[in-house]
């Protein structure tokens, strides 16, 4: 059974995904010219259209920022045994003043997904979506950095939004493709260079970020760990995505759209890595 925290951190890490995807990868980058007549446009109050698919998602995001910062505050007290009615004391503590900024920026990122706010949702969703990706740090081994607590969470940091960017633009395009194929050719161009410049930052700053934890632990240390191989799992399983990924790029420049199967099947592997993700940050890394 799944604790508490990693259902949290699940809902977190996926809505954070779909938030970051609409921040880089918008419905409103689709030219008029190539959607349907009857498909949804910028409306005068700078909201932009969205596929079904797409509103699905954002739906779904919104109510998963919602409640991720609950549930965590709800784990965090059980495994305190503080009732509810003194969660002031445990949001008083440095516990609670790294969740409160999370919290704000769940719901800033939930309610300017839905484009509710006309044109001052673009604004206030680019604002969210930052927010989320430093505010991530705060409750993750990033925190506990004594000897680099600013350039870990930067990293950190750095690291969630290269991973929303890449997967998030991957997952909205998806979800697009078969309401507006029209658009498919520009639409598949704009994530081949979304995932060009995020997909190795992602990889990269994941790499340095392993490097900061694991320390001097010896190779035999990493994998004797329950860190280490949940670490293995995530490294393999990001290559796997990245040589996938690789494949379709070149499709893609050759004027081609990527292959659906495999498309999906990179999705599928990404929602394999929020997993591990989460099981991840709940683990000690070796010393």
């Amino acid at each position: 059974m799944l604790e508490l925290t990693t259902v949290a951190k699940v809902l977190l890490y996926a809505g954070a995904t779909v938030a970051i995807g609409e921040v880089v990868l918008p419905a409103s980058a689709w030219p008029a010219s190539a959607l349907p007549a009857a498909s949804p446009t910028v409306s005068s109050t700078g909201a932009s259209g969205s596929s079904p698919s797409r509103r699905v998602l954002h739906i779904g995001a919104a109510i998963a920022l919602l409640l991720a910062p609950l549930i965590w505050l709800q784990a965090q007290l059980s495994a305190l045994d503080i009732p509810w009615p003194e969660a002031a004391t445990l949001l008083g503590s440095g516990w609670g003043r790294n969740w409160g900024p999370l919290a704000v920026a769940c719901a800033v990122t939930a309610v300017a997904l839905p484009r509710l706010f006309g044109r001052l949702s673009t604004p206030l969703l680019w604002i969210g979506a930052l927010a989320v990706g430093f505010a991530m740090g705060g409750l993750g081994h990033a925190n506990a950095d004594e000897r680099w607590p600013v350039g870990a969470r930067v990293l950190d940091a750095l690291h969630v939004l290269a991973m929303g960017a890449w997967i998030g633009a991957l997952v909205l395009a998806l979800a697009d493709d078969r309401v507006w194929p029209a658009a498919a050719a520009v639409r598949w161009r704009r994530v081949s260079r979304i995932a060009t410049i995020a997909a190795p930052l992602a990889a990269l700053t994941g790499v340095l970020s392993s490097l900061r934890l694991l320390g001097a632990a010896t190779p035999a240390a990493v994998i004797a760990s329950p860190y280490g191989r949940l670490l293995l799992a995530k490294a393999v399983i990001v290559l796997t995505i990245l040589a996938l990924g690789a494949t379709q790029r070149r499709r893609v420049h050759a004027g081609e759209t990527p292959a659906g199967n495999t498309v999906r099947l990179e999705v599928a592997l990404a929602l394999v890595v929020i997993l591990l993700t989460a099981a991840l940050t709940g683990s000690e890394p070796p010393e």
